[in-house]
């Protein structure tokens, strides 16, 4: 681990112990409160992209490292934090569903456009809450 994914291996031991003790019910709306965003939008130059992709990969990086199960609405919790805290991109957290075979599913957006995830995929899922409606 370097210290690039330390500070991010921490706040994800942090967000699966909030989940596992509390429930995705009672931390989400804090959450979002604690990441809302004041400032004008921030446009997204090439250097800001490529900081933001490198950031998401040593996202992946901490939660594939995580003994216990790191999936998708880990990453996007990260991603929402340390994005949104950082960079102060609008990022929004979307969670959508699939009823068959039932699944859920968590990934982050930026004005619409999928950050972390193939939208052939998230297409397939329909949006049960984002972050922005949420925090309105």
């Amino acid at each position: 681990m370097n210290t690039k994914t330390f500070p991010i291996f921490m706040s994800l031991i942090l967000i699966d112990l909030k989940l596992r003790l509390f429930g995705f019910h009672k931390i989400f709306p804090p959450f979002i409160k604690k990441y809302k965003l004041y400032e004008d939008d921030q446009p997204i130059t090439e250097e800001l992209a490529e900081k933001l992709n490198d950031l998401l990969n040593s996202i992946d990086l901490a939660c594939s490292s995580y003994p216990f199960d790191a999936k998708c609405l880990h990453r996007s919790f990260l991603g929402y934090q340390f994005i949104r805290k950082k960079y102060q991109v609008p990022i929004e957290l979307v969670i959508g569903v699939k009823k068959f075979p039932f699944t859920s599913h968590a990934w982050l957006t930026y004005k619409g456009m999928n950050v972390n995830e193939d939208p052939k995929y998230t297409n397939e899922f329909s949006v049960i809450l984002t972050s922005e409606k949420h925090a309105n």
